[in-house]
């Protein structure tokens, strides 16, 4: 049996309380040690100015679009117009370094459950672990996810977490691995 979904009409159904204004930043490499933790580094400058404060939700808007929370920038990067990202969100919010990215605070509410698409073999039962991880972490539709797992690291694709289509994983957070 073949499951057959619309994006668009997903993308129709979608409710996203936009919490603040748009402004438009460039986004250079993030400090080593925030690699791999979903925080983007703004100047508290713009982040007074969109009424960001540190731990708060933010999208992030290339050619895709993705979420992570925000933390204050180092004070020798004051009025630098920059967001520091690491790779792995440039991928999911579809820029590089030095391309400008519209960023904006957004109300996240907290998930109910997680469907992950695995891009590798995973071991099985993976799911407190994986939820763990993600514990506090907002999520979007069509983000890849990549945690560490051992020796190796475990990617996956969020399907359709819902709510749609931003979310915040909790400790009571369902998360499902869908094979195909």
């Amino acid at each position: 049996m073949s499951r057959s979904f619309s994006f668009e009409k997903l993308i129709k159904n979608a409710e996203i309380t936009f919490m603040s204004e748009i402004i438009s930043l460039k986004v250079q490499k993030a400090d080593k040690n925030d690699v791999g933790h979903r925080i983007a580094r703004i100047d508290y400058e713009f982040m007074d100015k969109m009424e960001i404060s540190t731990g708060d939700v933010i999208e992030i808007t290339g050619r895709n679009r993705t979420v992570t929370r925000c933390k204050g920038a180092f004070a020798w990067e004051k009025k630098k117009g920059i967001i520091r990202i690491d790779a792995l969100t440039r991928s999911n919010a579809g820029s590089k370094i030095d391309e400008p990215v519209l960023v904006r605070r957004i109300q996240c509410p907290k998930a109910k459950k997680i469907p992950l698409y695995p891009a590798d073999d995973v071991p099985l039962r993976t799911e407190k672990y994986v939820r763990d991880c993600l514990e506090n972490q907002p999520i979007r539709f069509s983000d890849k996810v990549v945690l560490p797992y051992f020796e190796k690291k475990l990617e996956y694709l969020v399907l359709e977490p819902e709510p749609f289509p931003v979310c915040i994983v909790t400790k009571n957070t369902r998360i499902e691995m869908v094979r195909y």
